[in-house]
């Protein structure tokens, strides 16, 4: 960059404004606040008109201090200091020289949610690598994206040159690889996100189901406490009735005890203590049988972990045969129009006489001048269409992609 022109530029784009940048109403409010001499009240003061100024103003002041005061702090290099700048600027800026050194004083306290950055230009071809975070690509694709609507207006103002042209085709192609890489990055997160609230539905799941495992294990010690008391209290009854009725006395416990081993709640009792076994629940057994749809589809039972496998093979196959299906018809009617063409040349005769007209032209430079020209133009355009061709083929896939996902939305559980 020429720094001399560049600030030749900002100085005659300051020079140029409507009015002055602290407006005409005020101008007058801040040479008086510059004459103060407590700091103190100075700095309040100045906080105080400046926010009264309008936003553009408010900006433009902000970014023009803040880079002065880079310069300054850089002295030892610029070889610029605070009264220098200030008898260069003060002039263009329509404001007195203490005016002007007073608000590069408190700059950074008038515009503290202003911060300078390294400027760095936007990727060409000769670019090493894309970005590799969400947040560099995004920053990244803005700065293509001001760079592509810059092109775009010089280009409609009829600065068209075979440069512009291929900057142009350069910065798309850049575009398009940046949002490529951003929703690739969207889908890992998606992924990411999707696996993590799976993990916590497991993990609510294994606790829900401790404890209805902790419950069912309450419920079988208290019927074993149960069966228990009951076997002590039948012991205890057969004592107490040691009588010559003995034996009809003993079948009524008996009798318990065997309806209460035969109910479906209670434990099985053992002669040397007490155990429960509790049946494990049987695994779903998982079906390979094939269903076939109306449309041709082949479906395996939704409890099948193959099931929604199967089915993105299927539309995927589907979208791809459409695919090939358009190709070989644009193939088809190109083929016709190259027929067409031969037959219109063939059949004019128009164009062999006028081969014959002047041998002498063909010899000329100004058809060597000619002919390289259209082949230089018709290499561009080769370029340019190969370019197209692969960008086409990349966009088809991800239409692919796009609506084999809509479809399987159907089909799932």
């Amino acid at each position: 960059m020429d720094v001399p022109i560049a600030c030749g530029l900002l100085k005659m784009f300051l020079r140029e404004l409507p009015e002055p940048i602290l407006t005409t109403d005020l101008s007058s409010r801040f040479e008086e606040v510059a004459s103060h001499s407590q700091v103190s009240q100075q700095e309040q003061e100045l906080v105080c008109l400046v926010e009264q100024l309008p936003s553009c103003n408010r900006t433009l002041l902000s970014w023009m201090f803040m880079h002065v005061d880079a310069v300054t702090q850089n002295e030892d290099f610029t070889k610029m200091n605070a009264q220098n700048i200030a008898m260069l600027l003060s002039p263009t800026l329509q404001m007195s020289h203490r005016l002007f050194v007073a608000i590069l004083c408190h700059c950074s306290t008038l515009f503290a949610d202003t911060s300078l950055h390294k400027y760095v230009p936007p990727l060409t071809a000769s670019s090493p690598n894309l970005p590799e975070t969400p947040d560099e690509i995004s920053l990244e694709l803005r700065k293509q994206e001001s760079l592509l609507a810059q092109i775009h207006a010089e280009m409609n103002a009829g600065f068209v040159t075979k440069k512009r042209e291929e900057q142009l085709w350069e910065v798309q192609r850049i575009i398009t690889q940046l949002k490529r890489k951003l929703r690739s990055f969207e889908k890992k997160s998606d992924c990411v996100q999707k696996s993590l609230d799976d993990t916590v539905d497991g993990d609510i799941s294994i606790d829900l189901n401790l404890q209805k495992s902790k419950l069912s294990c309450s419920d079988d010690e208290s019927s074993i406490k149960t069966v228990t008391a009951i076997s002590t209290e039948s012991a205890t009854n057969t004592e107490a009735k040691n009588t010559p009725q003995e034996t009809s006395d003993e079948t009524g416990p008996t009798e318990r005890k065997a309806s209460i081993a035969e109910s479906p709640d209670a434990a099985m009792v053992k002669t040397d203590g007490l155990s429960v076994h509790q049946s494990a629940p049987e695994a779903p057994t998982v079906s390979d049988k094939v269903t076939v749809t109306d449309n041709g589809f082949l479906l395996l039972p939704q409890n099948h972990p193959e099931y929604l496998t199967l089915i993105r093979l299927q539309l995927e196959n589907q979208e791809l045969v459409n695919w090939k299906a358009q190709l070989q018809a644009r193939i088809q009617s190109e083929r016709n129009e190259i027929v067409q063409m031969k037959k219109l040349i063939v059949g004019d005769g128009s164009v062999n006489a006028a081969v014959g007209v002047d041998t002498s032209i063909t010899a000329s430079e100004e058809y060597e001048k000619l002919m390289a020209h259209y082949m230089k133009e018709n290499a561009l355009l080769e370029q340019k269409r190969q370019m197209l061709a692969k960008e086409i083929f990349e966009e088809n896939k991800n239409l692919i992609q796009m609506q084999v996902e809509l479809a399987l939305n159907r089909y799932r559980i």
